[in-house]
């Protein structure tokens, strides 16, 4: 049984097949926190570059809608999470 990926080489690109995608650690960190979450339910965090993307693209992902205000200076954020579109 060969684990070799089908290729297709077309102007010095090469196109694989079936190349599984990895979820991002900390998309599945977001997926497990908003699973535990209910309509309109929050939380606070201190925000870190990546963060804001990575938040927004999961509850997407989810068909949830995510809402980011923050709250001082001091890096602190509070993350709402919605079903739907709020």
């Amino acid at each position: 049984m060969s684990s070799a990926i089908p290729v297709i080489i077309l102007d010095d690109v090469v196109i694989e097949k079936n190349v599984p995608v990895h979820r991002s650690p900390s998309r599945a960190k977001w997926a497990k926190i908003f699973r535990k979450m209910e309509d309109g339910d929050s939380f606070v965090i201190k925000m870190t570059s990546g963060n804001t993307s990575s938040i927004y693209g999961c509850a997407r992902n989810q068909g949830l809608k995510a809402k980011i205000r923050r709250l001082d200076n001091s890096g602190n954020y509070r993350i709402w999470i919605f079903k739907g579109g709020r």
